[in-house]
C-alpha cells in the first residue's frame, strides 16, 4: 500500500499568513485550509460530513488563486515544494559549493505543465518528459527560492512569467 502525504497551502483572506492542511470547497465555491491537527476529526455519518471544530482557528478562509499542493519532494535543503513555487536548479550538472549563480534556471512549479498531463511539472519544461522528475531523478540541486504570490519579480525577465 502506497502512502502519500496529500496536503496543501494558502493565503488567508483576513490576513494573508500561509496556513497548511487539509483543502475544503463550501458550496459557495470559497476554499478553505482545514488545519492538520484537526483533519483527521472530520466525520461522515448518513452521508452527511461533521466537522467537530472546536474553535475557528481550525479552519481557515484563503484566496482560491494561491491555493497549492505539495508536490511530495522537498529541495535541497529539505524545504516542502507546492504548486507556485518557484525553484531555482542546474540543468545537466551536478551543485557544488563553486557554482556560479548564472548557471541556474529558475521556474515555478505547476500542475500540469506544458505536456498537460496529469503531474506536477515545471512551466518552462525543456526535458523530453516530466520536469520535476528529470531534475530529482537526476541529482541536480534544487533550492525553493520563493513563490509566484510572494516573490513574481524572482521570475522577471523569465520565459515562464506567471
Amino acid at each position: 500500500m502506497m502512502n502519500r502525504t496529500i496536503k496543501f497551502r494558502g493565503k488567508r483572506v483576513d490576513n494573508g499568513e500561509w496556513v497548511y492542511g487539509g483543502l475544503w470547497i463550501s458550496y459557495a465555491n470559497d476554499y478553505y485550509i482545514i488545519d492538520s491537527v484537526w483533519l483527521n476529526r472530520l466525520r461522515t455519518k448518513g452521508g452527511k460530513t461533521t466537522y467537530g471544530f472546536e474553535d475557528e482557528k481550525q479552519l481557515f478562509w484563503v484566496k482560491r488563486e494561491t491555493v497549492g499542493q505539495f508536490i511530495e519532494e522537498t529541495d535541497t535543503n529539505d524545504n516542502e515544494l507546492y504548486e507556485g513555487d518557484i525553484i531555482k536548479y542546474l540543468d545537466g550538472e551536478y551543485e557544488t559549493e563553486d557554482t556560479p549563480e548564472e548557471d541556474y534556471l529558475v521556474d515555478y512549479i505547476v500542475w500540469g505543465g506544458i505536456h498537460h498531463y496529469p503531474a506536477f511539472d515545471l512551466v518552462n519544461n525543456h526535458f523530453e518528459m516530466n520536469g520535476i522528475y528529470e531534475i530529482w531523478d537526476g541529482g541536480f540541486g534544487v533550492h525553493k527560492i520563493g513563490n509566484i504570490y510572494d516573490n513574481p519579480e524572482l521570475l522577471k525577465g523569465e520565459q515562464n512569467e506567471p
